[in-house]
């Protein structure tokens, strides 16, 4: 059957210029049947999520040209428990590192002494050492150590006249006791470091081996590990790192030819050049028609490989050939692509030609009356009279003092405001001898800057 597909898949595909359905040879580490598809996944694979992405998967003979095309598959829901049975029956994939995590997570390790599968759990003894109180006893918590320190600290060492209170206790081992001697109504806080040591593991369940590194359990059969460890999340790479080929349940709509990339690929069309582009008698510009073959998935669930070949041809002004297979969502003719919408649906209202002819408008009625047409600057105009009548504007001229030639200034201010202020006239006027020796200053500086300015310095 397989030896037949692959005939009439040559066969349809080296006649680029007829269309048909053709069925691609499976990929390598596909199989199964209709309704229960598996892949086994390689090392140079894609994982994204549950979907890995297979590079090169499929090859289709276009014309004589070998295209390759990806292929993509969604794990089921049981890829885990199968994937769980490979690392049971292959205990050397226990050390690649996402199969290793997966092993973590779910307490199971590889036992070398006997060659079986055991789980492991903490102890009752969590951090797998005892400490030791300082008075000839080993406890298995800090806790527990620093209790029986301060308990024999205060019989031994106080007699009676110190007392030592237990507080607190890390998990590194760090002890806090209250020191209080007898008769003070106050107390100190004392810290103390405990000595550790590795202990055997106590407080295993029954049956199960106190070690070390913690309790393991009896050997577990393989439906036992599976049961655990496909109880934990499986790392996505693990289908890269199982022994090849361990096939693992897909579900549909997978398989996906030529998909896009990412957790949700979808199949799309590949569009094969078939010949070089070829100018078109009597056309201006110059028009180029290439050739084609779009190969678009048309997979059933008998054959997930069936693709459609549909021929076709570009029409452009590009002389140069388009030698690389591009992925083409258009299922339409290439004279149907290269149609605008108008040339496409001349019919419909957008594509109608309508003469537009522009009316004037109607006269506009006014809204309003604007109270201030000039604006600010009209208003300032207007007031301008008005404003330089008031007292307040012509207070500035009299407060200048009244210079005259050959006697002092007069300086004497009017303070009489009408509305405001009736202080009178008020003479401000400094003594004489203060402008005598403003003049003899003014000279003096006119003496220095000249002399500088001359003669530099």
């Amino acid at each position: 059957m397989i030896k037949k597909a692959l005939i009439a898949a040559a066969a349809l595909f080296a006649l680029s210029a007829h269309a048909g359905y053709a069925q691609l040879q499976a990929p390598a580490g596909f199989g199964g049947t209709s309704g229960n598809w598996t892949y086994a996944a390689a090392a140079n694979d894609k994982v994204y999520g549950k979907v890995v992405h297979q590079a090169g998967a499929l090859t289709a003979n276009v014309g004589g040209q070998a295209v390759k095309m990806p292929a993509a598959y969604r794990l089921a829901a049981n890829a885990p428990r199968i994937a769980a049975a490979a690392v049971y029956l292959h205990p050397g994939v226990r050390t690649a590192v996402a199969v290793a995590g997966w092993l973590v997570a779910a307490k199971l390790v590889w036992d070398e002494a006997s060659n079986t599968w055991r789980q492991v759990e903490d102890p009752n003894n969590t951090d797998g050492l005892e400490w030791f109180n300082g008075y000839g006893q080993w406890f298995s918590s800090p806790a527990s150590a620093c209790s029986s320190a301060a308990a024999n600290r205060t019989r031994i060492d106080g007699s009676g006249m110190y007392s030592w209170t237990y507080v607190s206790a890390t998990t590194g081992g760090l002890c806090t006791h209250r020191f209080t001697r007898e008769g003070d109504t106050t107390s100190t806080l004392v810290e103390s470091q405990l000595t550790s040591r590795p202990t055997v593991a106590q407080g295993c369940p029954a049956g199960w081996t106190a070690t070390p590194a913690g309790c393991l359990s009896p050997a577990v059969t393989q439906p036992q590990f599976e049961d655990e460890l496909s109880k934990a999340p499986m790392p996505s790479s693990v289908p890269l790192e199982l022994p090849y080929p361990t096939p693992l349940p897909i579900e549909q709509p997978s398989p996906w030819i030529n998909p896009t990339p990412g957790e949700n690929p979808q199949s799309q069309p590949l569009r094969v050049p078939t010949g070089t582009p070829l100018p078109i008698p009597n056309t201006a510009p110059q028009q180029y028609r290439q050739p084609y073959v779009d190969i678009v998935p048309a997979p059933t669930p008998d054959n997930p490989w069936r693709v459609d070949v549909k021929p076709g041809e570009t029409i452009s002004t590009n002389p140069n050939p388009a030698e690389n297979p591009q992925p083409d969502s258009q299922d339409k003719p290439a004279e149907e692509q290269d149609k605008s919408l108008c040339e496409k649906h001349p019919e419909i209202a957008a594509c109608e030609k309508v003469e537009v002819t522009d009316k004037p408008l109607p006269d506009q009625p006014k809204l309003y009356e604007p109270k201030y047409p000039d604006g600010i600057t009209g208003v300032w105009n207007s007031k301008l009279q008005e404003i330089k009548a008031t007292p307040l504007f012509n207070l500035a001229p009299s407060l200048l003092p009244n210079v005259s030639a050959g006697t002092c200034p007069s300086w004497k201010v009017d303070l009489s405001i009408d509305g405001w202020t009736n202080a009178g006239l008020q003479d401000v006027s400094p003594p004489c001898w203060v402008w005598d020796v403003a003049k003899l200053v003014i000279i003096a500086s006119a003496l220095l800057l000249a002399r500088r300015l001359i003669f530099g310095g």
